[in-house]
């Protein structure tokens, strides 16, 4: 991802913010979900199949995401705003 005026620069440091947000929003998400001694991997595997229908969502669009060879700051910027409203 080539930064070229300060404006890039603005709009990846957002983005970077946002996905320490997602990250930290589905961790915390996960581990209200964890049962008492249960093994992480088996409460992450767990929460995504009781939560099948928007995690499908999300993860259609970033495997579309994924599939893309070139990802420009604005396909990068599209994604993470696509996360966020997930949330939502």
């Amino acid at each position: 991802m080539k930064i070229v005026k300060e404006s890039d620069m603005t709009i990846r440091s957002q983005i970077l913010q946002f996905i320490e947000y997602i990250v930290v929003h589905y961790t915390n998400k996960i581990l209200d979900f964890k049962r008492l001694n249960e093994d992480s991997n088996l409460a992450f595997d767990n929460f995504i199949e009781n939560e099948d229908n928007s995690i499908h969502k999300v993860k259609i669009y970033l495997d579309k995401f994924l599939e893309k060879d070139n990802k420009d700051l604005k396909e990068i910027s599209i994604t993470v705003n696509q996360l966020m409203v997930s949330l939502l």
